[in-house]
């Protein structure tokens, strides 16, 4: 999300997506430095590297025109906010951890203003496509969702392995 949101600071022809990429990159570089700490504290850090459907995400936008930029930045941004929501209010919920918990709470009211907006755009943008199809393209979570479930304790350790898979983790 929060490189879509750097894409749209300098892609987007619409005034109104640039504005939102650059409180988009606002918001969540504050939410990353604040995971960054809880990390740091926990002997863990943050993965820096895209992945899998996030990196598609990104190459996509960075190839698109700029005519079609802002529409397909809000369907890639509502993509990457819904599984960032969900992660989000399941750690608000289930983190044994208070400081894990207590950021989830924190920031649930930011991912879910990413996602209303991105719903307004793409539901604007189905009413001038209508009659032409078109769909939503998946996109893995959030680069930051998998810090969620390898931060959040589990019944085998510290890691939770839900997804299948743990990051190794980068120091510097």
């Amino acid at each position: 999300e929060l490189q879509l949101a750097d894409l749209a600071k300098t892609g987007a022809k619409e005034d109104g997506t640039k504005k939102f990429g650059e409180q988009v990159n606002t918001e969540l570089n504050k939410a990353w430095a604040a995971l960054g700490a809880i990390a740091t504290t926990k002997g863990e850090t943050l993965p820096t590297d895209l992945t899998g459907g996030d990196k598609g995400a990104v190459e996509r936008l960075k190839k698109t025109k700029p005519e079609g930029f802002d529409k397909l930045f809000f369907r890639e941004l509502l993509q990457t906010a819904k599984g960032l929501e969900r992660d989000v209010a399941s750690a608000a919920k289930t983190a044994v951890d208070a400081d894990l918990q207590n950021f989830a709470g924190n920031y649930m009211a930011i991912v879910k203003g990413h996602v209303t907006e991105g719903e307004k755009r793409d539901k604007r943008s189905d009413k001038n496509r209508e009659g032409r199809g078109g769909g939503a393209q998946e996109a893995d979570g959030a680069p930051w969702t998998d810090t969620w479930t390898a931060l959040m304790p589990s019944s085998q350790g510290m890691h939770d392995t839900r997804r299948g898979r743990v990051r190794a983790r980068r120091s510097g």
